[in-house]
Formats: structure tokens, sequence, C-alpha cells
């Protein structure tokens, strides 16, 4: 079975052009996408995590706590959603779960269970970055002089592009969506870590 038309379906004798062209993007998502997203996550995206936080009973969440509290959000979401989301993804699919071998039987998944367990595993893989992005916002931003602001508005970027819209294009099987949204993840996250290092001090 031929796999489905999409603009990242590449023949096997293009394969070497397929470095570049993602590193390109990479780059380039972190230069001209993200610098442009960014005011758009200080008027929306910061608000909405404010509200949430204070919805679910942790109290009014100020911008100098966000980065903290958005590390909390995405740690629940790797470690309990869209673990649990896998784990039941699995059972189904196999007609039950298997305990004692809980990793073995995700080599014969397929179609939605697959993209269940699939789409934990890339958020897994993605967590490292994010938290140690969290923790140098939250210790160092201040230091920096125009620091603050941008830094907090990417990465609430990333906390709601890579920790709630990417696992739900991963779940719909929306593979262009996905693609793109992890790129802006990363490259938000290229942003920051640069900003970091070569920011003036104050």
């Amino acid at each position: 079975m031929s796999a489905p038309s999409s603009p990242f379906n590449i023949a096997g004798q293009q394969a070497p052009l397929l470095a570049p062209v993602l590193v390109s993007m990479y780059v380039g998502t972190a230069v001209f996408v993200v610098p442009r997203l960014a005011p758009y996550s200080s008027i929306h995206l910061i608000p909405y995590w404010q509200a949430l936080f204070q919805t679910i009973g942790l109290g009014d969440v100020s911008r100098g706590r966000l980065p903290i509290a958005l590390l909390v959000a995405a740690t629940f979401q790797t470690w309990v959603v869209t673990a649990i989301l896998s784990v039941v993804g699995a059972a189904y699919a196999q007609d039950g779960y298997v305990n004692k071998e809980p990793r073995s039987f995700k080599r014969n998944l397929r179609g939605f269970p697959a993209r269940l367990t699939a789409a934990h595993e890339a958020i897994l893989e993605f967590y490292p970055a994010f938290a140690v992005a969290a923790v140098l916002v939250q210790t160092l931003d201040h230091g920096i002089v125009g620091g603050s602001a941008n830094l907090i508005n990417e990465l609430a970027l990333v906390a709601s592009v890579k920790f709630l819209l990417f696992p739900l294009a991963y779940y719909l099987n929306i593979d262009l969506a996905r693609t793109v949204l992890h790129q802006i993840s990363v490259g938000s996250c290229l942003q920051i870590f640069l900003k970091l290092a070569f920011s003036k001090l104050k």
C-alpha cells in the first residue's frame, strides 16, 4: 500500500537532499517565522494560559512565574495525558495490555493506536529541550536587556504549539500541520537559546 500524498513524502533517490532542506527549514523558522508569531503569543496565548491556570485552581500566575507554570503544564501533558492515551490506545489495539512487556507490543501497532503512541514518544523527545528553556528563561531572562517579554512570549508559543496542537495533529493524522508545528516548536526553542546566549546583559 502506497503512502498518502504529502509535500514531505520523498523518493529514495532524493534522500540526500533531505538533510539540507530540513536544516534550512529549522533555521528559516527560527529566524523569520518565530519573531512574527511571538507578538501573537503575548496577545492571545499568554492570557489563555493564565486563565487556564486560574480555572484549574493554580491561582493568578504572573508573567514572572509563567515559565515554571508552563513547565508544569508540559510535564503533565507529557507524563500523564499523552502517556495514558498511549497505553489506552495500545490496549485497545492489542485487545488488552501486558504490563510485563509494556514496550514490545508497540512495534505491531497500526493506525490510530500507533499515532497515540507516536505522539507520546515525540513529546517525550522534545520535553528535555523545553524543560531546559523554561528553567533558563525563569532564572536568566531578567538579566537580559529586553529579554523578559520576548522570551516568555516564545516559551508560551512552544508550550501551545508542541504540547497542545502538535498531539492533536498527530492523533488526527494531519501530517503537514504536525510537521509545521514541530518546526515552529524547534525554531522557538532555538530562538530562546540564541537570545540567552548572545543577548546583552544588564
